[in-house]
């Protein structure tokens, strides 16, 4: 089965629900195409106004890997976990606002962008994003 590119996905983002000072909410991959399969972990990081990647790109979580069969019209989804960047010293975050996310579905090189505006932290250390595998959505 032939892996999904991201010109056959549709992104979207769901609802942010929050808890303990991390936000969550689900990546949903759309598939626009014919039946493909996706396996691993989105790549992902946020942008500011003008495009550019603001703090680090997400770290993946420890959730196992599977591959998701996609026929046409089907979702994969994937959670992504924001911690809050008002928990973090400023010296260690310098939260600036983000606009878009920019996701990379797994195996791809062609980002896709949705709007997601947040405040994170600029400094690449912080480590704020973590994000899980897709899974059947």
């Amino acid at each position: 089965m032939p892996f999904c590119t991201s010109g056959q996905l549709r992104l979207s983002i769901g609802p942010q629900e929050g808890a303990a000072g991390t936000m969550y909410q689900l990546l949903v991959l759309t598939n626009q195409g014919a039946t493909c399969s996706l396996r691993g972990f989105p790549g992902l990081s946020f942008l500011d106004a003008a495009g550019r990647q603001v703090g680090s790109p997400a770290a993946m979580s420890s959730a196992p890997r599977r591959r998701v069969l996609l026929r046409p019209g089907g979702s994969a989804t994937a959670q992504l976990a924001i911690r809050t960047a008002r928990n973090y010293p400023d010296s260690d975050c310098a939260p600036r606002p983000a606009t878009r996310l920019r996701v990379y579905p797994p195996g791809q090189r062609v980002p896709l962008t949705a709007a997601d505006p947040a405040d994170v932290c600029s400094v690449r250390t912080a480590r704020q994003l973590t994000v899980g595998p897709v899974s059947p959505g």
